[in-house]
């Protein structure tokens, strides 16, 4: 029986527990799995609050249905049927500039007649298809990148609004390379973003039929939760795998031993002997842990740095606001010098979120730019936030339910250097068969990262054991 230690009890440790487990069974191999979570409670940043009839996602708001990962997990898990599309009613976007909110063009038309940019700006962006591509290898920001393809202004009132809205982050630090790969790699494959979007546009018909999808400045697919909130996978993971899950145990350290197995040091004497160990937990929490087995890979973990974020949501009376409400919410870009990230219009996306009569918002504070509004008072932050929705959609009403969930370490930034980061990470581990990383501070911050990595990183466990 081989003996496989999982430390984090997030989307991504229960979902490499889960898969470890079903594929052990597949190729005969028997397998124990212990998993073991610093938190009182399952799901890292996926959390759904409960109060007043309305329910509130504390952290990750859902997965995109354009990508299979977390597709295919919940079949896996046979809750398919529990899954919930965001509403078609919401599929509009805005960008707060100007002082108005202004609709994120949903073709090549809007694109034309929308005022996002100034006739400059969008003939330079209309020039992208003459731009040559980059040469050398220089590990480019999102800010170089955009500048020198579609120029500053649509940098500014478009592209921030992407890294704002996934990363929370910096463009002029986050690598395109290592936060947006396929970007890099259109232009490697088709010299031009422009020229690239017809001919990818095609190969996604083909293959999946036309379906509802994001805006040309959004995301490609549809927001999906479950109709009880997202916590809800957390449950059907935890119900389904067989291991031992413990949480209230933290990972103090891991060591290997001679006969190239690990012990696992826990909090005070506890121990747990494993063949194969792998960290599911956050870059700032696995530093800590990794130091006694390889202080230099310790050292790189630790380089990752974190954005800061504090989730505010606020309940109206619907009769008290006089907007349509008719999208999925809006991004404030850094040049707009707004409080918020962005505030998601959540009883729009889901209507089944708010009590009858009223209506769910859901902002974001904090990030690369403002760190400081995560450590702001609860009556600061809710003053803050009322001051921009009155500014973007006219309400001058008093918030009748108001719960507030702060992140200190919310979001992976992958700053230009991650990619040797990373490479430097997976050098090291060659030192240690048997010893895994997975997660969303690696190659990817979104939960179908997650879940994808975790499937990826149970087969590389069952390769090791098996000698492939």
């Amino acid at each position: 029986m081989k003996q496989v230690v999982i430390a984090g009890g997030g989307i991504s440790g229960l979902t490499t527990a889960f898969y470890l487990e079903r594929f052990a069974k597949e190729y005969g191999l028997k397998v124990e799995v212990t998993l073991l979570e610093g938190r009182n409670r399952l799901g890292g940043r996926i959390f759904t609050h409960r109060s007043e009839g309305f329910r509130v996602e504390e952290g990750c708001n859902g997965f995109l249905d354009s990508k299979p990962s977390t597709v295919e997990l919940c079949a896996d898990l046979d809750i398919s049927g529990e899954m919930q599309r965001s509403s078609d009613a919401a599929r509009k976007r805005y960008v707060f500039l100007g002082g108005r909110l202004r609709k994120l063009p949903e073709s090549p038309f809007e694109f034309v007649v929308s005022d996002l940019l100034s006739p400059v700006g969008k003939v330079r962006l209309l020039c992208e298809r003459f731009v040559a591509k980059k040469r050398g290898t220089k590990d480019e920001t999102v800010w170089e990148f955009g500048c020198r393809r579609i120029g500053r202004e649509a940098v500014e009132n478009m592209l921030d609004s992407l890294v704002t809205g996934i990363h929370a982050g910096d463009t002029k630090k986050i690598s395109v390379a290592a936060a947006f790969p396929r970007i890099v790699e259109l232009e490697e494959k088709y010299g031009s973003l422009l020229a690239a979007m017809p001919k990818v546009a095609r190969e996604k018909r083909a293959k999946e039929g036309k379906r509802k999808s994001g805006s040309v400045g959004g995301p490609g697919g549809v927001l999906t939760a479950f109709r009880e909130g997202l916590h809800y996978i957390i449950e059907r993971l935890a119900e389904r795998i067989e291991g031992k899950i413990m949480t209230g145990v933290s990972v103090k350290g891991v060591e290997r031993q001679a006969d190239g197995s690990y012990i696992v040091r826990g909090d005070g004497k506890e121990r747990w002997s494993a063949d194969a160990v792998a960290l599911a937990c956050p870059a700032h929490q696995a530093t800590g842990v990794v130091e006694s087995l390889d202080a230099p890979m310790s050292r790189v973990l630790a380089s990752i740095q974190y954005a800061k974020a504090v989730v505010v949501a606020l309940g109206f009376r619907r009769d008290e606001i006089a907007h349509s409400l008719d999208g999925f919410g809006y991004i404030a870009p850094r040049v707009s010098r707004r409080n918020v990230l962005g505030v998601l219009w959540t009883s729009s996306i889901f209507t089944d979120r708010s009590p009858d009569g009223m209506f769910l918002f859901r902002a974001i504070l904090g990030g690369a730019h403002r760190p400081e509004l995560v450590s702001l008072d609860d009556e600061g932050l809710v003053r803050l936030l009322l001051c921009d929705l009155k500014d973007a959609l006219g309400i001058r009403a008093t918030p009748r339910y108001v719960r507030i969930f702060r992140w200190p370490e919310a979001i992976p930034q992958y700053h230009v250097g991650h990619l040797a980061k990373l490479a430097c990470i997976e050098e090291r581990r060659k030192n240690f068969p048997g010893f895994f990383l997975t997660g969303n501070a690696y190659r990817g911050v979104g939960m179908n990262d997650c879940t994808r990595y975790a499937k990826e990183c149970a087969l590389e466990v069952l390769r090791y054991f098996s000698g492939k």
